[in-house]
């Protein structure tokens, strides 16, 4: 399976289970995501995008919905797919409906008809249908509102689908709730409460129980309006106990809400009071403006009819300021009033006040004098403990710095010490060879023990030199040599020094090369390291096959060397261990090609290094594609 189809399948099943279990599917889509952008697979990334913002919607997490469905809105407009601009498009008007944006959730919503009209579907056009006159609604626009959900129902009942045309009803009740028409409001909801208390084994049974407590709480309303609140809290204790049942957070919120104003209507204030607080809370995590200024100017009137009128304009500030923007005279002049009775209220508690104000204040000073006293106690433990600590970091820090500076200068020696010798071995086998080769006798036989012997010593120099390579890279002790060079030539003298690999293998290698300029100002010798050691695998895991190089400009600012092989691959499960040092892909593969698999671990290091990085695609058993990313300039102090 390629990464592309692991990408599709993932985001498929994140897709299918993301009303069921949102937290996995969130899970799941991140994680797709990161991979689709790895791979630069635009399609794959604005699904992960649009999964993830509405995991986060559902989850009350607007503001991150909004990023990542704006981010995913942008792709699919890019890419031009109709389709999914649609999706998106209604997952925005819904986003943008909960935080109360009502102009911007509009023109989502309107563009979705657009789509739906241009993709000739005559369903998603009911959907956006069905949205839009619920915005219609909320703006007061009454005709607009009817025309459009009786659009969506008529579409909904010709396409045959029963639970959509069922809960365009349950809009249409709403609808008439909004404009005054409780009797017409109580007949559809009722209708399709009918429907939704009935199981479907065609639908989910936590979507059923979802649009019940929709329908519920609707009935609760409705009730409330007519004035018989326990009928009104029947119905909002069952919605509650459905909407607790889905963990749906914005019906909760709603609910919690409506329950509290019931219980205003009959004066229990404190159970009033209790459930506008938790609806609060639930709107403060959900982001609902709307939520959060209908329940502070229900708290204002609880607090009013609790004679407290300081609180009571208080939570009535903060219902203006949510809406500041449609002030009335109406609100101004209840504004004033409150103050006005928090004023009269105040003078006349203060003579009561005065009395005991002394004795209180001398409370509060005992009380104050002994929580300086035990604070200053707990501060000087503290700051014993502080020291101490900071003893033990300090000495922790030295033990760290001796041991990395003993590290270094052990490795430092030993490659010393065993490269004095080798290169020796090396280059006393090479006269070796040479002499034999010149010799009249037969040698071949002793030819071939010296090759052998030149060819451990050079793969164990390799060791050592790597070895050496990645101390530096771990204490950050590399040095750049930044230079103005030819890539092109580059890339030519790393060819020349893996030829006789690539010769070896019997693979033929081709190279592409479209660039419009070939300088480049970097390190050439650690940008020759990283060319020479993708290669070398190339060589190494490619046996009569292609490799072919592909050096092209990309963005303006970097060169992209891409090396594609057609050898063995890299199973999906290694792909993310691949860079690290002593990696090697298993066992089996490891006794069958040599190396030590520190070469791409040493070239990713130097790559981030320059400023640059390598990607890598493959499939196994079908070959590899690693795409060195070089910037064309980089800064001396990078």
């Amino acid at each position: 399976m390629s990464s592309k189809e692991y990408i599709d399948q993932q985001n498929k099943l994140a897709d299918q289970i993301c009303g069921s279990q949102t937290e996995k599917a969130l899970e799941i889509s991140l994680a797709t995501e990161i991979l689709a952008k790895k791979i630069y697979y635009k399609t794959g990334e604005a699904f992960s995008l649009k999964i993830t913002a509405f995991c986060q919607h559902l989850t009350g997490d607007n503001s991150s919905a909004l990023v990542n469905a704006k981010r995913s809105f942008e792709i699919y407009q890019e890419l031009n797919i109709a389709l999914e601009m649609y999706e998106v498009a209604k997952l925005l008007g819904r986003i943008y409906w909960q935080v109360g944006d009502y102009p911007k959730a509009l023109q989502c919503t309107i563009n979705t008809v657009d789509y739906a009209l241009q993709l000739d579907d005559s369903d998603r056009e009911a959907k956006a249908r069905n949205n839009l006159s619920i915005l219609y609604a909320d703006q007061g626009l009454s005709d607009k509102s009817l025309e459009e959900i009786q659009k969506a129902i008529s579409l909904y009942r010709n396409n045959g689908n029963v639970f959509e045309e069922n809960r365009s009803i349950h809009n249409l009740a709403t609808i008439h709730f909004d404009f005054g028409d409780l009797e017409k409001a109580s007949e559809n909801a009722l209708i399709a409460l009918e429907f939704f208390n009935k199981p479907n084994s065609e639908i989910e049974e936590s979507e059923l129980e979802t649009e019940k407590a929709n329908v519920l709480s609707e009935l609760g309303r409705i009730y409330a309006k007519k004035q018989q609140e326990e009928q009104a809290l029947t119905y909002l204790n069952l919605a509650l106990a459905s909407s607790v049942k889905t963990k749906s957070l914005n019906i909760q919120q709603a609910i919690l809400a409506d329950i509290g104003r019931v219980y205003l209507k009959q004066k229990e204030l404190q159970k009033a009071k209790g459930y506008l607080d938790q609806s609060v809370e639930l709107s403060n995590l959900i982001g609902s403006k709307k939520g959060l200024s209908e329940c502070y100017n229900a708290l204002s009137e609880i607090y009013e009819q609790m004679g407290d009128y300081q609180s009571a304009l208080h939570y009535q500030k903060f219902f203006f300021k949510e809406y500041e923007s449609v002030f009335g005279e109406e609100q101004d002049e209840k504004l004033q009033q409150l103050e006005v009775k928090f004023r009269v209220d105040s003078v006349q508690r203060e003579a009561e006040l005065l009395t005991d104000k002394n004795e209180a204040l001398q409370d509060l000073a005992n009380e104050l004098d002994n929580e300086v006293n035990r604070k200053t106690a707990e501060l000087r433990i503290a700051l014993k403990n502080e020291k101490s600590l900071k003893r033990s970091l300090a000495i922790a820090l030295n033990k760290e710095k001796e041991v990395n500076r003993l590290k270094s200068n052990i490795i430092n020696t030993i490659s010393h010490e065993f490269r004095t010798p080798l290169n020796a071995i090396i280059g006393y086998s090479e006269l070796l060879s040479d002499d034999l080769a010149e010799s009249e006798d037969d040698t071949s036989f002793y030819i071939e023990d010296v090759n052998k012997i030149q060819k451990a010593g050079r793969h164990l120099l390799g060791l050592i030199n790597d070895a050496l390579d990645l101390s530096k890279l771990e204490d950050d002790n590399v040095e750049l040599e930044i230079t103005t060079f030819d890539i092109s030539a580059t890339v030519g003298h790393a060819i020349e020094s893996i030829n006789q690999e690539m010769m070896s293998s019997h693979n033929q290698l081709s190279v592409k090369n479209s660039l419009p300029s070939s300088e480049v100002t970097s390190d050439e010798a650690k940008v020759k390291q990283i060319i020479t050691n993708l290669l070398s695998n190339a060589a190494k895991f490619t046996q009569n096959g292609f490799v072919e190089i592909n050096i092209a400009e990309r963005d303006d600012e970097f060169v992209l060397i891409q090396i594609k092989d057609t050898g063995i691959g890299i199973p999906t499960e290694n792909l993310e261990h691949i860079f690290e040092p002593f990696f090697q892909v298993e066992s089996s593969l490891s006794r069958n090609y040599e190396g030590n698999g520190n070469g791409l671990a040493i070239g990713t290091n130097f790559a981030r290094l320059i400023g640059g990085q390598i990607l890598v695609q493959s499939d196994l058993g079908t070959g590899s594609t690693f795409s060195f990313m070089l910037p064309k300039i980089i800064i001396k102090d990078h």
